[in-house]
């Protein structure tokens, strides 16, 4: 494959540019992700533990009105798609749901609820990861149009470089040397 001179230093740069940027982006990148996914489910967590500890009485008296304002609550969460709070005996106490939040990937988290050394229930709290995969294609995005204008305005450098330092006296010298050889 024959490349011009001016074509092989163009590529080498951009390669050179390219390679480390890409690399730098991914491991940010996948940074970024583990640490909100990690956000992600002690929030979970959290979230459920708060509906265990706020169960206990309802669930001990069966009275569903009393357990409703901390689930309403819960499913304030923007990522929050369904609780479930049953009771052994009588099955689904308490439940709510919101599908139209499903948009990724959904985590599962049950618990049981204990009162005065009793299992009296278990609560299981449904969260979805569409926030945190839409924060990571901005940042994807935004790492993307980054890159994109580094290359550009790396393109432009070098063209006008190589132009002004290379192509220009290469072209004067070629002019002498004919006029010199005639």
């Amino acid at each position: 494959m024959n490349m011009t001179v001016r074509r092989a230093i163009v590529l080498a740069v951009i390669v050179g540019l390219l390679i480390p940027s890409a690399v730098i982006s991914y491991f940010t990148l996948q940074g970024q992700r583990n640490t909100l996914t990690e956000q992600l489910k002690k929030d979970h967590a959290r979230l459920t533990d708060i509906l265990v500890l706020g169960m206990q009485e309802p669930l001990w008296n069966l009275s569903a009105d009393a357990g409703m304002p901390l689930l309403n609550l819960i499913m304030d969460d923007e990522r929050v798609v369904r609780v479930v709070v049953t009771d052994p005996a009588l099955g689904v106490f308490l439940q709510a749901e919101r599908p139209e939040r499903r948009r990724s990937r959904l985590f599962q988290l049950r618990k049981t609820v204990v009162y005065q050394g009793s299992e009296i229930g278990q609560v299981m709290v449904e969260v979805d990861s569409g926030m945190l995969e839409a924060l990571l294609a901005n940042d994807r995005n935004k790492l993307l149009l980054t890159l994109g204008g580094q290359l550009l305005v790396s393109l432009a450098l070098i063209m006008v470089l190589m132009q002004a330092r290379i192509v220009r006296p290469l072209m004067r010298l070629t002019r002498d040397s004919e006029r010199l050889a005639a």
